[in-house]
């Protein structure tokens, strides 16, 4: 919404326009997504056997992200054109 009535557009990430932050978002989203996809027995019927990464590289997959938040969201909303 807020979005909507600064810039006059719903999304302007990468699909439609340059926005970073949207770009940024839907980076994040995907990222996640695979996450969940790799650790699919883990998080959906808490079977650990059925995950497609094991313990430690889930560890590693889960810091990545959490530091590609960080960085992302330090960065301020609307800022920067590719």
């Amino acid at each position: 919404q807020i979005e909507r009535q600064t810039y006059g557009t719903w999304w302007s990430g990468i699909p439609v326009s340059t926005n970073l932050t949207d770009t940024f978002s839907l980076v994040l989203c995907l990222y996640w997504i695979l996450a969940m996809v790799g650790l699919k027995g883990s998080a959906w019927s808490g079977e650990s056997a059925k995950d497609l990464v094991n313990l430690p590289t889930a560890r590693v997959i889960t810091v990545v992200g959490l530091i590609l938040m960080i960085i992302f969201y330090l960065i301020p909303h609307g800022s920067g054109r590719m």
